[in-house]
């Protein structure tokens, strides 16, 4: 079985991956350069899309998160957390 879970906290994303084993990525906050959403067709009639995340200093300089409901709504908050972020530095 293949399955893909999401966890948002206060400092980070988590992403586990299991097939045939489990992986786990943290993605801080801070790492985040760029959030984009991809909808298609369908995608928007069923009010979901996918969150692609853009990285600095991860093993991964791009992350996709499928399905995600209301992708725009949590653009914005990952955007929000980002620039208060930004100004903190």
């Amino acid at each position: 079985t293949k399955a893909k879970h999401y966890a948002f906290t206060k400092k980070r994303i988590i992403i586990v991956d299991s097939f045939l084993g489990r992986t786990v990525t943290s993605i801080d906050y801070t790492q985040i350069t760029d959030v984009n959403v991809e909808e298609s067709f369908v995608d928007q009639f069923g009010k979901w899309g996918t969150l692609v995340i853009n990285t600095a200093g991860t093993h991964s300089d791009q992350t996709r998160l499928s399905f995600i409901d209301n992708p725009q709504a949590i653009k914005q908050t990952l955007d929000s957390i980002r620039d208060r972020l930004g100004k903190s530095n």
